[in-house]
């Protein structure tokens, strides 16, 4: 069989199936992607020798190809040829979905004279938009690289899911003209997913490390440029950088993860949202004063309660009680630490057992709870009661489904790397066997795990 006579619609299912961004379902926002894998490589090599094939192949393979561009083989000299790529095909970046951006630093190499070009030329094109040298343009010394992220930008209308590295994004922003809104066109207007992070998005690297500045001339800058994205993610933003007025009231899911922020800043976050339905608070450890703790997140979501179907809760901090969960009436996914609700102690190594009943959301239907180990003998018979105080009389009016208990035992020995779990503690098996009518109707999962 001729390869080169393969019919066009048979060349297409080839190339996608080959796809990274179309074997993924980049809608899910709690998914955390990661594409380097050898074998990933090796697949976009596969992708890469088909655009040198024939004229039948290379253009359909080079579309695909740049469906999700970014993640594997990174590297400067990659960068400058996607964006010249691009800027000599504009046809191209339509087909970009997926696409991870880092701002390049000042390259110590010179482009050729071809290479000029193609630069002067594009640069020529967004001129009013992109804050440019005068003329004629000195690109020597590599001053030219600042202005590859930004027209890599410019060229890919149709991405629908932009991760951004946030390191020395106040540079790319300085590249841009001022006012920003009057030429908010020329940005990506299909973008559902916006990931803001210090590296990559993805498993190896989870959680998120920041700082993220979130301020008019970095994270902040940039967000207000992209309109109508639903998902917005974003590594430990600088509580100090978050202010008034934020432009997110196209926001449906808004996850904060490695996050220590105040309930000040959290509620500015919050309030510049739209009608809010999934919000994950994933916190960190902070030096700083006031942390936001469990009651103060939930009193912000009550805001959005009308909307709210998911949250999760996950901060190191306390309040003396917590009651605003329950005014959450809508929500029916919670996944909260117990540490921000009890904390063993010399006094109270036992939370009582009426402590967690009428505290939650009463339209849930899973709830997940992090519980650290050492907790689990003190916190048994509150949990329990919670899960039983859930059974009505009649089983058809039965709402509660699903309790998960993730049990972390810590950090993994060192130089273990996939170390076997620990027996599971005797109060684990005291809750299956005190909630058997629970289990008769639903499912009671307590899993082991070590901390990251």
């Amino acid at each position: 069989m001729n390869l080169q006579n393969l019919p066009q619609e048979l060349i297409y299912s080839i190339c996608e199936s080959l796809c990274l961004h179309c074997q993924i379902d980049t809608r899910t926002p709690a998914s955390f992607l990661h594409i380097d894998s050898p074998g990933e490589r090796g697949i976009r090599k596969t992708q890469l020798d088909l655009c040198l094939l024939c004229k039948s192949w290379g253009y359909i393979a080079q579309r695909v190809l740049h469906h999700s561009y970014g993640f594997p083989e990174r590297s400067d000299r990659g960068d400058v040829r996607f964006c010249r790529t691009l800027c000599e095909k504009p046809e191209l970046g339509r087909f970009v979905k997926r696409i991870y951006l880092r701002q390049i630093s000042q390259l110590d190499w010179d482009l050729d004279k071809d290479d000029d070009a193609w630069l002067l030329k594009s640069l020529e094109r967004f001129s009013d938009i992109l804050n440019l040298p005068q003329k004629p343009f000195n690109f020597s010394k590599g001053a030219w690289s600042s202005f590859i992220i930004p027209l890599i930008l410019l060229h890919i209308p149709t991405v629908e899911d932009l991760q951004i590295d946030t390191r020395n994004l106040d540079h790319l922003m300085q590249q841009i003209k001022k006012p920003s809104e009057s030429h908010l066109h020329t940005f990506p207007q299909n973008v559902v997913k916006v990931t803001m992070s210090e590296g990559p998005h993805c498993q190896e690297v989870f959680p998120l490390r920041g700082p993220v500045d979130l301020s008019d001339t970095a994270g902040g800058g940039l967000l207000s440029n992209i309109q109508g994205f639903d998902i917005l993610i974003i590594g430990n933003p600088t509580r100090q950088t978050i202010k008034s007025p934020l432009e997110l009231d196209s926001v449906r899911n808004l996850h904060l993860i490695d996050v220590c922020l105040g309930r000040e800043e959290l509620q500015l976050l919050v309030s510049a949202t739209g009608p809010l339905e999934v919000f994950k608070y994933m916190g960190g450890f902070t030096q700083e004063q006031n942390p936001a703790t469990a009651q103060d997140i939930c009193e912000v979501l009550t805001t959005k309660k009308d909307t709210l179907t998911e949250a999760a809760v996950l901060t190191h901090y306390k309040a003396r009680y917590l009651t605003a969960a329950r005014t959450l009436e809508n929500v029916t996914w919670l996944r909260i630490a117990t540490k921000s609700i009890w904390k063993r102690t010399e006094s109270e190594p036992t939370l009582h057992d009426q402590a967690l009943v009428d505290v939650f959301p009463p339209a849930l239907s899973t709830i997940i709870f992090e519980a650290d180990r050492e907790d689990m003998e003190g916190l048994s018979a509150a949990l329990t009661k919670y899960i039983l105080s859930n059974c009505p009389d009649n089983p058809e009016d039965q709402i509660l489904k699903s309790v998960q208990i993730h049990v972390h035992l810590g950090i993994p020995p060192e130089g273990i790397r996939n170390p076997p779990v620990q027996e599971e503690d005797p109060s684990w098996e005291r809750i299956r066997r005190e909630c058997a009518l629970f289990l008769k109707r639903g499912d009671i999962e307590v899993n082991s795990v070590y901390d990251d």
